[in-house]
């Protein structure tokens, strides 16, 4: 009987060791491996960020300041309204016309609380309204100019009126125009 009691009593303890130390420790272990991987992980990206990084910032280096100041011309961080205006001023003051009527709306405020993140963007425009009167050489002209400055702008609403004299080639155009700035 004491061959076999030894053995049982060596089973049991075996037992009761995993049971009561080995397994929680070993699932303990397993949960700190899992955390440890998450953090290489983080640790990858954040090299691989970092690595993007510096590209990007070595290309934004790589840029003349001449590059950089007709960037931002193009695709400002903020409008300045008053600079806005007197660009469209002196594009059509080239040919003769005076911008009269001027409003602008900027759409960066807005009422509704609740957003939805794909309708995030990453800039807001502002909305120019204002009239001009040029005959149409002038206009076509004007138009082309705008188009081809370097401030990015979109013509979204055009209407014109006829000459009030007969005699007149002078018409009436109503301009609405967007140009965007970054967020």
């Amino acid at each position: 009987m004491n061959k076999f009691i030894i053995p049982i009593i060596l089973i049991v303890l075996s037992i009761g060791l995993f049971v009561m130390y080995i397994d929680p420790n070993y699932k303990e272990v397993k949960v700190l491996k899992d955390v440890n991987n998450q953090y290489q992980e983080a640790l990858n990206k954040s090299k691989e960020l970092r690595k993007v990084r510096d590209s990007l910032l070595e290309q934004y280096n790589s840029f003349t300041e001449e590059d950089l100041s007709r960037i931002r011309k193009l695709l400002p961080d903020n409008v300045d309204n008053v600079r806005l205006i007197m660009d469209v001023d002196s594009i059509a003051s080239v040919y003769g016309a005076i911008i009269r009527d001027v409003k602008i709306n900027s759409n960066s405020e807005s009422d509704d609380v609740r957003v939805n993140i794909a309708d995030i963007q990453k800039y807001e425009d502002v909305t120019l309204s204002f009239s001009m009167s040029a005959n149409y050489e002038n206009f076509v002209k004007f138009v082309g100019d705008l188009r081809d400055s370097l401030r990015l702008v979109d013509i979204t609403h055009l209407d014109f009126n006829p000459p009030l004299n007969t005699e007149s080639d002078v018409y009436k155009y109503n301009f609405t125009i967007k140009t965007y700035r970054l967020k």
